[in-house]
């Protein structure tokens, strides 16, 4: 994304305020340098264990979700003494404005220390008349504040001074400089379930979330419901500003026949900018006889902000173009033999191929069961240990009777978060259940792409401990799609007689595909 250029300019209404409890996850936000954020995020100590590069400590670990794998634009703060303030102005979608301020860090519910005494805010306005103030008795109980400044606009300077007590002897001020941003904007994108999974075995469920606005990430809730029920959940996932994550869902069905999926991002903090695209729906077939399904897609995104102000004489006062671009893609298949493996497996192979590429998806030697549970049989799930892509496998019975299902997937975006259903077959289960994994390594910002055209071939053999072996080769034919949000253009004149307009694009383009028996 593009280094932001910010100019002063303001679009004012009647303010209100409201004082109480807000936190964050992840180092502490602020605009200091790298050393800083480091220490912040070392002092979390047992929470989110020591401090980590997300531009080089990516592994195949589990890392705490509390230390977030990338935040473009954090929060901007200052101290004073031992206060430090942060601070985040945002806009929704009706262009009201919502200023934050906290002590400690947004969105993880802890208490902040201390409490605000008095609060003072000035808005520049881009006709180079005096900012527009506020001031505010806050005397809150806690270090959270928060007012609603009626109508800003993007990019708009905003300045916060803070009386801050009882963390210092005495009064503490402290003066923050911030921007005004969209609200995150949390969208499902794609649900990567199979079109045929056995019943009474776990099935694998991936979605895609992605951030549209460009502006500012956000933490959220990840949901999956069957049949209008939830059944399993990812919760305090973070989601960076223009970035994309995977939800990684485990379930198994019961029943025989069609069922609902619905997976949801829900309880975004700092909350959303449109609700309309926080959830997507798709449908699985359970049988008792599935052999294999597969799902792909490929593509990338670009979106587009533009924002202006011109004076009464239609000069421009203000303008602003930003742009942000990435790719995405993910590819799942999973199979069903009836006949149960020994562990430990002696070796878990897949490749894929496809525009005349062949490349390793995963391979995976001496695969120890890591979990086994009444609901879903013993289970080994790790990810392969050269290219981040993540394997399965669950097996039910002894004796040559039972049945064994293998899943393997190339998650989209930069981490994936494991539900509390996925972390249940795997060894690492405590680590799990409170982390993410890396998609890539530190030599992509993304995770490893291979477009993909006509068709992709899977090629996934298994071979267990007593040297039986498993294989599938499913075809998945791809064809082209595109998804896209806009906001059209919106020019809106303001009691100064200033007329601020707006346009917002987002284009997704690609190509996608399943396959079933």
């Amino acid at each position: 994304m593009n280094k932001r250029r910010y100019r002063p300019w303001f679009w004012a209404a009647l303010p209100a305020v409201s004082a109480g409890l807000a936190g964050g996850c992840g180092p502490m936000p602020g605009d200091q340098s790298a050393q800083q954020e480091a220490a912040v995020a070392s002092g979390l100590g047992d929470v989110c264990g020591s401090a980590l590069d997300p531009d080089h400590d990516r592994d195949h670990k589990f890392h705490k979700r509390c230390a977030h794998y990338r935040q473009k634009h954090p929060a901007r703060h200052n101290r004073a003494g031992n206060a430090q303030v942060t601070v985040r102005t945002m806009i929704d979608a009706q262009s009201m404005a919502e200023m934050d301020a906290t002590t400690g860090t947004f969105d993880d519910g802890s208490t902040p220390p201390g409490s605000f005494d008095k609060v003072d805010v000035a808005v520049a306005m881009p006709n180079q008349r005096r900012p527009h103030q506020w001031s505010f008795n806050a005397h809150t109980s806690t270090g959270f504040f928060s007012a609603m400044l009626g109508k800003l606009g993007r990019g708009q300077t905003v300045t916060v001074d803070a009386n801050v007590k009882g963390i210092d002897k005495g009064m503490d001020h402290v003066s923050v400089q911030d921007q005004v941003s969209y609200r995150p904007d949390l969208a499902v994108s794609h649900i990567n379930a199979p079109n045929n999974a056995s019943m009474g075995m776990p099935t694998s469920i991936a979605a895609t979330v992605i951030e549209r606005m460009g502006d500012m990430g956000a933490m959220a809730d990840c949901l999956l419901s069957a049949d209008g029920a939830v059944v399993d959940h990812a919760n305090g996932i973070w989601v960076d500003a223009g970035g994309a994550v995977t939800c990684h869902f485990s379930y198994t069905f019961a029943t025989a026949g069609s069922h609902a999926l619905h997976v949801e991002v829900g309880n975004v903090r700092p909350g959303d900018y449109d609700l309309s695209n926080n959830a997507a729906d798709a449908t699985v077939s359970v049988t008792p006889d599935f052999v294999y399904s597969g799902t792909a897609y490929d593509a990338t995104y670009n979106g587009m902000d533009t924002d202006q102000v011109t004076d009464p004489t239609g000069a421009l006062l203000y303008n602003e173009t930003d742009t942000w671009a990435g790719s995405l893609q993910s590819a799942s298949v999973s199979g069903s033999w009836g006949t149960p493996v020994a562990f430990p497996l002696a070796s878990v192979v897949a490749s894929a191929s496809s525009g005349g590429t062949t490349w390793s998806l995963l391979n995976v030697a001496d695969l120890a069961a890591g979990a086994t549970s009444p609901t879903q049989g013993t289970c080994a799930s790790v990810s392969d240990p050269a290219g981040f892509n993540w394997v399965t496998v669950c097996a039910t019975g002894s004796g040559g009777t039972g049945m064994t299902n293998v899943s393997v997937s190339e998650f989209a975006g930069d981490v994936t978060y494991h539900s509390d259903g996925a972390c249940m077959e795997t060894s690492a289960a405590y680590d799990c259940q409170n982390s993410y994994t890396w998609n890539s390594d530190s030599s992509s910002q993304f995770a490893e792409r291979h477009p993909l055209s006509g068709n992709l071939t899977v090629n996934l053999g298994l071979t267990d401990a007593a040297g039986n072996v498993l294989q599938a080769v499913p075809v998945i034919g791809l064809s082209a799609y595109s998804s896209s949000f806009d906001v059209p253009l919106t020019c809106d004149p303001q009691t100064d007689q200033t007329v601020y307009c707006h346009v917002h694009q987002y284009l997704e383009t690609g190509v996608e595909g399943g396959v079933s028996p």
